[in-house]
């Protein structure tokens, strides 16, 4: 999300993304707000000026019942390490005529490495300066990436064939809460199975390929993990042979 903000004189803070992240945590509470489990945000920033700013904008703007409510954190990447949530802000802070090595700081592999990886459910990143307009580097490359990829979405309400239907099924009987037909990475997830703090991408194999499917299974599987998630890939005949086997390699999968 480009929103073309400018840093105050002698300072990290920007003024427009600090807006925008309070704009789009609005949108994200409004839009959970009768969710039984509501998704954990978080908001990271590299540098310490701005990360202030948006702290004390959060704690203006929402009341501690919905900070609660949604484990709201606004952190650097450094303290945010060891954390994760299920959806994560990433406010760059830097403008047009930062000074190179604020850019040089933001993609030490370090710093943004955790900022990038600290989502379990999807990365909003909030900028002020367009991927072609940076020099090549790590947030060039990953917003060009996130510009080519699908943003991720609220699940289908239908299944694509009967084995993912059959599985669902099963595995929603030993109380297991499911989302079909996800997007996430470009891609699209046959199951995500949850629990209260871990999500898992359930890649559904042995089905005949979609004629007009563009990614197959092991290409889907390599980009779900780079962009963060934990994947399972049940073969349909390893259901049909033993599906309670299945399904504890499924359940332990999302208690680790």
């Amino acid at each position: 999300m480009n929103v073309e903000g400018r840093r105050k004189p002698d300072s990290s803070v920007n003024p427009i993304e600090v807006e925008a992240v309070l704009s789009e945590v609005a949108k994200l509470v409004a839009e959970t707000a009768g969710d039984k489990q509501p998704p954990s945000i978080g908001i990271v920033c590299p540098f310490r000026d701005h990360v202030d700013a948006l702290r004390n904008a959060i704690v203006r703007t929402l009341s501690g019942k919905v900070i609660e409510r949604h484990g709201v954190v606004v952190e650097t990447a450094h303290s945010l390490q060891g954390d994760e949530k299920e959806i994560v802000l990433l406010s760059t802070s830097i403008d047009k005529d930062s000074h190179p090595s604020s850019l040089r700081f933001l993609e030490n592999p370090n710093v943004f490495n955790v900022a990038i990886t600290r989502a379990r459910r999807s990365l909003v990143v909030v900028t002020s300066v367009p991927h072609d307009e940076l020099p090549s580097g790590l947030l060039s490359d990953y917003l060009l990436h996130a510009a080519q990829t699908l943003e991720p979405h609220r699940p289908g309400e239908q299944f694509d064939n009967d084995f993912e239907e059959r599985l669902a099924k099963e595995l929603a009987k030993q109380n297991v809460s499911l989302w079909p037909n996800f997007e996430s990475a470009g891609v699209r997830i046959d199951l995500v199975a949850g629990e209260v703090d871990r999500h898992l991408a359930i890649l559904c194999d042995g089905l005949s390929e979609d004629a007009n499917d563009e990614i197959d299974s092991l290409t889907c599987h390599r980009l779900l993990t780079r962009a963060g998630w934990s994947v399972s890939r049940v073969p349909q005949r390893s259901w049909t042979a033993d599906w309670y086997a299945c399904y504890e390699h499924i359940d332990k999968q999302l208690g680790e």
